[in-house]
């Protein structure tokens, strides 16, 4: 890990088509990170979240995971 930037690394997932996935958060900003070849940034700012749903099946509930959605006001 860098220790230049402040990010704490959550995750990076490989699907069967090898899409990437990667999460980025500090105190002000969550990046998510997403694609096959090159990757897709997106900044999320958490002064423009508005609500934090919790999606949780019987499944992810044995392994102690969910979802998270985050919901801003320009609908992202």
């Amino acid at each position: 890990m860098d220790k230049s930037n402040n990010y704490s690394y959550l995750s990076g997932c490989c699907s069967f088509f090898y899409k990437k996935r990667i999460f980025k958060f500090s105190k002000d900003v969550l990046l998510i990170g997403t694609g096959i070849l090159e990757t897709h940034k997106t900044y999320l700012p958490f002064f423009k979240v508005q609500n934090i749903k919790m999606k949780q099946t019987i499944f992810q509930e044995r392994k102690n995971v969910a979802d998270l959605v985050f919901q801003t006001a320009s609908v992202k």
